[in-house]
């Protein structure tokens, strides 16, 4: 996805374009490519404290990931 961003300089009134693009992946998708790399994937969470386990409606993920 190709996202825009404009960023107003309150102070001065100045616009900036900030432009780049995202790219999205599910877990399976993750995985396979932690596997490609040589890691082995440990484990998911949904958040930075690790105190919430990954699942579909999570904002974040998480993962922890070990060189085999």
């Amino acid at each position: 996805m190709a996202v825009r961003h404009w960023i107003i300089d309150l102070a001065t009134g100045k616009l900036r374009l900030v432009t780049g693009r995202e790219q999205y992946y599910d877990l399976d998708s993750i995985e396979g490519l932690l596997i490609l790399g040589g890691f082995k994937l440990e484990k998911t969470f949904g958040d930075w404290d690790e105190s919430e386990e990954y699942s579909f409606p999570s904002e974040s993920m998480i993962i922890v990931a070990r060189k085999c």
